[in-house]
């Protein structure tokens, strides 16, 4: 489970060990990043790969490739093909996948644009803070290559960069599949990352204006003792899928 870092009143009820509750046990900060848009960003140069969308026969294909290089890391979510003809997430198809490819035709990241504002909506009730003194302003931003803020009452409109896993953790497919996720889908004004803070690939993803949320990760267990800490290879990073938070 996950608790945001500013929510402090839960933090103390639940990390304390109490006979009647389960232990929280720490298992390091997960940050979701919302990442702006550049609305007159350049497609990275991907000689000699390839990017685009993923096929309605490559279903089998992309789901094997997340699969064979997610498992990497602790706790990436299962997904199979059934699920991306069956609606067992909703918004979420094939269509949504799009793929880096070698000169070979051979996968070296994978990943899914997910939209889910058509049953979650989150609805922007105003401005605070410095934020209300920049709302105005913004609208001079699309100027600079960047979106305006929304208008208050609005449904913000972004997607969760969902379900990715790269060939061997390479940082350098990252970028380049990260730089052109965000290319092909810059009608977007922002979009969403999570990551834990042992993760490698953060230092990419920073590079973009953002900004974060962090909360604090736990494992649950009726065990007080950290068995089941130690039951986990210590050298796997976390990945959640921040579209099923």
């Amino acid at each position: 489970t996950t608790i945001l870092e500013e929510n402090s009143y839960a933090r103390r009820l639940l990390e304390k060990r109490r006979a009647s509750m389960p232990a929280y046990l720490p298992y390091g900060l997960y940050t979701v990043y919302t990442v702006f848009q550049r609305t007159r960003s350049k497609p990275p140069n991907l000689y000699p790969w390839h990017f685009r969308q993923a096929q309605p026969n490559e279903a089998q294909r992309i789901v094997n490739f997340i699969s064979k290089y997610g498992r990497s890391s602790q706790f990436y979510s299962e997904l199979q093909e059934q699920d991306l003809q069956s609606h067992t997430l909703p918004g979420l198809n094939i269509e949504r996948f799009y793929v880096l490819l070698d000169e070979h035709n051979e996968i070296l990241a994978a990943g899914a644009i997910w939209d889910q504002t058509s049953y979650k909506q989150y609805i922007l009730q105003g401005y605070d803070g410095i934020f209300r003194l920049i709302a105005p302003a913004s609208r001079i931003f699309p100027l600079f290559g960047f979106p305006a803020f929304p208008a208050p009452g609005s449904v913000l409109r972004f997607f969760t960069l969902s379900f990715w896993a790269v060939k061997h953790q390479d940082p350098d497919i990252f970028r380049r599949f990260f730089q052109t996720i965000a290319h092909v889908a810059r009608d977007y004004p922002f979009f969403m990352v999570g990551l834990h803070e042992r993760h490698p690939f953060r230092h990419i993803v920073e590079q973009r204006p953002h900004i974060r949320y962090t909360s604090r990760l736990y494992l649950v267990s009726w065990d007080k003792e950290p068995r089941i800490l130690q039951s986990l290879d210590p050298d796997r990073i976390p990945y959640l899928e921040c579209g099923l938070l």
